[in-house]
């Protein structure tokens, strides 16, 4: 395989390999050589069922019948039927296979290929395929390569810029393409210089072709569609370049620029492992950062701050379950700190108390002359290096494997410790280099010496040294400590060192396109506001950061860290800064000593102020009102299903979209009916007990509507077909957001043990399609037959009974994964090819449509499922038909006013008889506080439904904020608030002082401030005062307390006397349906500063001018409210 060499040296003559039983065709250019015998090959996974067949006029018919949707299924077709050349290079034998069309140089000379003159369909074909991958790219040529190798070279005759296409049409694994790079950590064998690995096997990818670069090593058949622009195309004729267009070639010359190079990114998230975590703060550091990180040890540690899977990689279970997650695709770093406390050479050190008496140390277990373990060591610790050497076994397995891999490595140790001079760490360690760091560089009390083992150089910036500390922590003898020695308390990593090393992968991996919608932002939508840490901020903090470096004798901060300026601060002279001044309010973020490299000690001290530069107020209501509310976004929502929507609220008439499902299955039966042949023998190829189940499945057609469809998941009737294997890892298909989730125990483990445990305002309509047993439907592959068997005792015979399951079995992980993913290819198919207005859930497919398209839906639904052989439930409970209320996923679906845009949510009359029961049993047990049980059956019975307005479009921005002063005597706590439209328009504003009885409830005569209470009085207010303005509307509330945003995000608070003021504003956020999302505001930039702490009869904002709303009796109302939930609680 040659996916790096697109045929750049000029031949315009190359003889042609031809493996066919026919006489011997012309060369591409010129000569030929003699047939050589037929080569199986399945593009699809391993040598078998397909041969080289050269049929000129079969490839040029499938080309143009493929051309107009291309498809890599096509053109593995396509390329069974065409010649091979010679290929200009890379190691070719009896099964590889070259073959280009475009255009060839020689000299000063340029022509059109051979190849392009006699297949002329076909290249438009592999053109038009290349455009559907890199649209905005040029290239002159296109080659397919099959088991072609290339060594290192650099593509010199191509043009400078424009980078190579490469796009993979067979399913191998490895085979990456090495391509040099300044950023890259991957060595090349024989070559001093490093670079990165394309994951081409994954899917499409670009190389720059002017670099160094060569194929590494692959499993299976790969066969590679390579685009490249040649230079030359000036020396062509006029007729030859038309020709050359007219085919699909874009010509480099017709950009602007190139197109820039794609990312060199994974086709997923990466994934980041943490081997022998201990606290797990790298891992929460990467996770901070947006990376899936996965911590690994053999215990929990408590505190830590990512849970780790548990796994002890000392056992050959855990050790095959660690290698198989570093071959994952997904994995694309390793960061590993194996225990070091028998390689300490502190053991031995004498030690001794407070009072001078000598205290009892740990013996040496290791020495330089015996690094893997000292011999005769007593049963106890001769234990301990054993258990110690099992896992620096593991770790050089795995270290081995990621090297091959390519994957970053970075293995953390003390400098002195004598893990470095085992044997273990001696066979991998040519494939590192080495950086040393000081824990107190960091933020640790001592400064302890680490050594940091790593592929890529971005972990070169980890080398910090002590920054002149003035004093340490002391080592040796603490009582306090773990295990009675100072050097028990450096075990965890101080956070910052945690986060700079998540910051070496983040430098060093390639960025990737955020996943979709995560379970945060997807509650989000749905009006769950998820904890503030869990969604990225509607507007950021700080308007700038700037940082000012300098003489640390000259710079001398003006306050302390994380506090604010009082007033404006000039930045000193001889300091460098973006800003003259830093303006007031800016907020102290970080305060770092910074070495120069001086040879002055005194001159070379140095130290950075980085500061936040905050919004002023009228920045931040405009940014504010651009924000958009999570509700409100319905981009979010599947692009098909949102075009399927607008073509049922456009349709001219109803019929206009009966019409095209009508064509639509017209033409699909008909198809059905021409491969019902095929599907027999498909059908007769099946193991029996699969072939019982796929029995009333149109397979065939199926996979053939999917292609027509252009759907992304090209494999999933494979699966189908072949039955869903239960156990292993689950495939990347690119529908679902990658999670990773531990296999319990391998396959072998599992076979070991198996034995041990056994629009026009017209009302809608809707209804829910069940799936009738929809488990049973699918099979399970006959790989998995071991291990589908369930054994229950037999009360009749007094005997355990096994059977063996033949359809999926529900629940368990893989049948799950599966069955989600074949159900999204039907709604696939309903949304995209006949426009169905639907949604799936497992088996549960909801539709609503308008009452004139109600019969034609439903019709159109159940003939497709009737296509594709599957069977819909028929009882009348699930085979109701469409109405304007039904129940889908055990909740009522209220259209009754949806022709005013408005639909209503509710329990199920079964689910309210359920809970209420489940409640009942609570209360006869006594488990629960009868209050408690009572306020939550009540609530079940009597909530309202949730109702969904489709009118109310605008959202509206509220500021509010709250003072306390208890020694002021005219103002001592206050409270304001303002209301903005969506587009910056101020609409009302609010004013007043609390008085002092109201002051004195908040404070229950103990507590010496309210201002956590007073900020969540003042949302309160907000709520009633403009809640006819604001209902059943989105509404973004910024305020400047993390404290009372917190708990209105929540619902509850530990305080009695804050739970109950909670209990207010939960209840005006039902009474108005208000859509409420809490955001913070900093402190300067909140414009109801203001009139919290003065009384204000009016407020401007620009050129609009509001009276401020007496809320005086609203306040009344509220402690009213207050009091009485207090006294009840």
């Amino acid at each position: 395989m040659d996916p790096v060499d697109p045929h750049t040296e000029p031949r315009p003559e190359a003889p042609v390999r031809e493996a066919t039983v026919q006489a011997p065709v012309r060369a591409d250019d010129a000569s030929c050589s003699a047939p050589r015998p037929a080569v199986a090959l399945d593009l699809r996974e391993q040598p078998s069922p397909c041969q080289w067949v050269v049929d000129v006029a079969r490839a040029e018919h499938l080309a143009r019948a493929s051309v107009n949707s291309p498809s890599l299924e096509a053109a593995r077709r396509i390329l069974c039927l065409l010649p091979s050349e010679v290929p200009a290079r890379g190691q070719a034998h009896s099964a590889s296979h070259s073959w280009t069309c475009g255009m060839w140089t020689w000299g000063a000379r340029a022509g059109v290929r051979g190849f392009t003159k006699r297949f002329p369909a076909v290249t438009r074909f592999f053109c038009a395929l290349l455009r559907q991958h890199f649209p905005g790219h040029a290239f002159t040529n296109a080659a397919v390569f099959t088991n072609l190798r290339a060594e290192p070279h650099v593509d010199s005759c191509n043009v400078p810029g424009f980078p190579n296409l490469l796009l993979p049409l067979s399913l191998f694994r490895d085979g990456d393409v090495w391509q040099e790079s300044p950023v890259g950590g991957v060595p090349l064998a024989g070559h001093d210089a490093l670079g990165i690995r394309l994951r081409v096997s994954l899917g499409p990818q670009t190389l720059d072709a002017s670099r160094l670069h060569a194929t590494l090593p692959w499993k299976g058949v790969g066969c590679l569609l390579v685009g490249y622009c040649l230079q030359g195309w000036e020396r062509l004729s006029e007729k030859e370049r038309q020709e050359l267009l007219s085919l699909g070639f874009l010509n480099p010359g017709s950009l602007v620029q190139p197109a820039p190079v794609r990312p060199l990114t994974p086709p997923t998230p990466p994934l980041i492992l943490e081997l022998f975590s201990g606290s797990g703060r790298v891992t929460a550091a990467l996770r901070a950062l947006g990376f899936e990180a996965v911590a690994i040890d053999k215990v929990k540690s408590v505190g830590c701050a990512a849970p780790p899977w548990v796994l002890d990689v000392s056992t050959p279970d855990g050790l095959a379950q660690l290698l198989q997650l570093v071959q994952n695709p997904r994995v694309l770093g390793l960061f590993a700190a194996p225990a070091c406390g028998t390689c300490s050479l502190a053991r031995g050190i004498p030690c001794w108390d407070s009072q001078g008496n000598p205290v009892p140390v740990p013996r040496p277990l290791r020495s330089d002359r015996h690094p893997d373990g000292m011999p005769d060591l007593p049963p106890g610790d001769a234990r301990r290096v054993r258990l110690a050497n099992e896992s620096y076994l593991a770790l050089r397995q795995a270290v081995r494997l990621g090297v091959q891999r390519g994957i970053l490595i970075a293995v953390e140790n003390p400098r002195s410790s004598l893990f470095w001079k085992t044997s273990f760490w001696r066979d991998v360690a040519h494939a590192f280099r080495y950086v040393d760091h000081q824990a107190c560089a960091y933020g640790g009390d001592r400064p302890k010496f680490t050594r940091i083992a790593y592929t890529h150089p971005s972990f070169e910036s980890l080398c910090k040294l002590c920054p002149g500390c003035p004093a340490h922590a002391s080592w040796g003898v603490d009582p306090a400590a773990p295990n009675g020695f100072a050097t028990s308390r450096e075990t965890a990593y101080p956070r910052p060192l945690a986060h700079a090393i998540a910051q070496c992968f983040a430098s060093a991996l390639p960025t990737v396109e955020p996943p979709g919608l995560q379970l945060p932002a997807l509650r989000s939508l749905a009006g769950l506001q998820p904890k503030a840490s869990k969604v990225p901020a509607l507007v950021p903090e700080y308007k700038t950061t700037c940082v000012v470096r300098g003489p640390a004798a000259s710079l001398v901060p003006p306050c302390q860290p994380m506090q604010r300026l009082e007033q404006a601060w000039p930045v000193p002279a001889d300091c460098q800064c973006s800003l003259k001044v830093i303006p007031p309010y800016a907020q102290l973020l970080r305060l770092s000593p910074v070495k120069m490299g001086k040879q002055d000690e005194e001159t070379r001290r140095h130290v950075e102020l980085a500061w936040g530069i905050p919004w002023s107020p009228s920045e931040f209501i405009q940014c504010a009102c651009k924000a958009v509310h999570p509700v409100a976004q319905e981009a979010q929502l599947p692009s098909e299903l949102l075009q399927a929507v607008e073509v049922n609220c456009n349709a001219t008439t109803a019929s206009a979209l009966e019409g095209k499902r009508t064509a639509w299955f017209e033409k699909w039966f008909k198809r059905c009916l021409e491969l019902r042949t095929d599907e027999c023998k498909l059908k007769d190829g099946m193991h029996p007990d699969v072939r019982g189940i796929l029995e009333p499945k149109n397979l065939l057609v199926w996979r053939e509507i999917l292609d027509d469809l252009n759907y992304p998941d090209k494999t999933v009737i494979e699966e189908v077909i072949s039955g869903t294997v239960l156990t292993g890892e689950v495939p990347s298909t690119g529908l679902f957001n990658p999670v990773f989730k531990p296999a319990a125990m391998s396959e072998d483990l599992l076979r070991d043990t198996a034995d041990e445990g056994r629009s026009t305002n017209e009302p809608l309509l809707g209804r829910t399609h069940d799936l009738k047993a929809a488990y049973r439907q699918l099979a399970v592959s006959q790989s998995s037959a071991w291990c589908s068997y369930v054994c229950i005792w037999d009360h009749e015979r007094a005997a355990p009974v096994c059977f063996r399951l033949k359809a999926l079995p529900f629940g368990a992980c893989r049948s799950v994964y599966s069955f989600l993913r074949v159900v999204h290819s039907i709604w696939f198919i309903g949304t995209v090819g006949l426009s169905l207005p639907w949604v799936c859930y497992f088996d549960d497919f909801i539709t609503i449509c308008s009452g004139s398209l109600a019969h034609s839906t439903d019709d159109t639904i159940k003939r497709l499922f009737k296509l594709l052989g599957w069977t819909l439930s028929s009882d009348g409970k699930k085979d109701l038909p469409f109405r304007r209320s039904f129940e889908a996923l055990g909740i009522v679906v209220d259209l009754e006013e949806s022709a005013n845009k408005v639909v209503k949510f509710a329990n199920t009359p079964s689910r309210v008889s359920e809970l209420c029961g489940s409640i009942g049993d609570i209360l006869d047990a006594g488990s629960l506080k009868q209050p408690l049980a009572l306020r939550f059956r009540k609530m079940l019975l009597e909530h309202k439904p949730r109702v969904l307005n489709g009118y109310l479009r605008e959202k509206f921005v509220i500021f509010t904020d709250a003072c306390f002063d208890p020694e002021a005597s005219d103002w001592a706590c206050g409270i304001g608030g303002l209301l903005f439209s969506d587009r910056g328009k101020l609409l009302g504003a609010f004013s007043e002082q609390l008085e002092r009885w109201q002051i004195e409830a908040l404070t229950e005569g103990f507590r010496k401030t309210v201002i956590f209470e007073a900020e969540l009085l003042a949302v309160i207010v907000s709520q009633l005062v403009w809640g006819h303005v604001i209902r059943h509307a989105p509404v973004l509330w910024f305020v400047d307390n993390n404290a009372s945003r917190d708990i209105a995000i929540s619902g509850c608070t530990r305080s009695d006397n804050a739970q109950a003021l909670l209990n207010v504003l939960l209840e005006s956020e039902e009474q108005f349906d208000v859509k409420a999302w809490y955001a913070r505001v900093p402190s300067p930039s909140n414009p109801a500063d203001h009139p919290s702490r003065t009384k204000l009869e009016s407020y401007v904002h620009g050129n609009t001018l509001v009276g401020a709303v007496d809320v005086r009796q609203t306040l009344k109302a509220v402690f009213e409210n207050f009091l009485r939930k207090k006294v009840k609680r």
